[in-house]
């Protein structure tokens, strides 16, 4: 399976090597001339290839590869403390300003479009599309109001917006502490992974922290040893991250 989607990627980077783009259609007439016709398996290649920054699927011009296409960026998304993004390339710094990043985190593979000079970096752009994500999930806070639930961020550094089913945030509590998946695609629902528990919850902090690095835990009432936890809060620690420094005997 891995090498018949590894011949599909070639065939598919020798038919876009000559052109710019191509339609749907047509590509896949192409493919089928080639008699390559598993929809699943073209589609398999496709993803690793835009995971690849290979190619990207344009909704105007259809299958693109990037090589060809100047007006589009692919890289590594980083974001400062005010939201703004950069991307490193060898043409210099992109710069992405928070009003742009459209639901993109710190550290996802990204496209950047609609490129214009900037003063201060090579060109400045906007996220068009979130090709891989670094996080698979986030915690949220439920709010319920009178006037409806909502979720919002566990961490106020987080500003990907998520939805969830209808059915789902009836279900839900005031204050319950949530783990739910991060879509690429905005418009895509969010799942609900777990409860992690509520923030009135003594513990809630402590177990937010395993979930976000996901460290497997199971809380007990026995008592193994007495430590000691410091919590330093990003960015006044020594990697500018949450870190949790705990003290104790060794082989705990």
């Amino acid at each position: 399976m891995g090498k018949e989607i590894e011949e599909i990627k070639e065939t598919i980077i020798a038919i876009l090597k000559n052109r710019m783009y191509i339609k749907e259609n047509e590509f896949l007439n192409e493919l089928s001339k080639r008699k390559i016709k598993d929809k699943n398996k073209i589609k398999s290649a496709i993803e690793s290839l835009e995971e690849q920054g290979i190619v990207y699927i344009s909704p105007k011009k259809g299958l693109v590869l990037l090589e060809k296409e100047k007006s589009i960026i692919y890289g590594e998304l980083e974001i400062n403390k005010k939201g703004n993004g950069f991307i490193h390339t060898k043409d210099g710094i992109v710069f992405v300003p928070n009003t742009s990043i459209n639901g993109a985190l710190s550290k996802d593979l990204v496209l950047v479009s609609n490129l214009r000079s900037n003063k201060r970096f090579a060109y400045e752009g906007q996220v068009v599309k979130v090709v891989q994500r670094t996080k698979k999930y986030g915690l949220f806070i439920v709010d319920k109001k009178d006037y409806g639930t909502h979720i919002r961020p566990y961490n106020n550094d987080f500003n990907t917006p998520v939805r969830l089913p209808e059915k789902v945030l009836k279900t839900l509590q005031d204050g319950d502490v949530i783990k739910v998946t991060l879509p690429i695609d905005q418009e895509e629902v969010s799942q609900l992974n777990r409860i992690i528990g509520n923030v009135d919850d003594e513990e809630i902090n402590l177990k937010a922290l395993y979930e976000m690095y996901e460290v497997p835990y199971n809380f007990t009432n026995e008592e193994i040893d007495e430590a000691v936890a410091l919590v330093f809060r990003a960015p006044k620690s020594y990697t500018g991250e949450n870190v949790v420094e705990i003290s104790c005997h060794g082989g705990i």
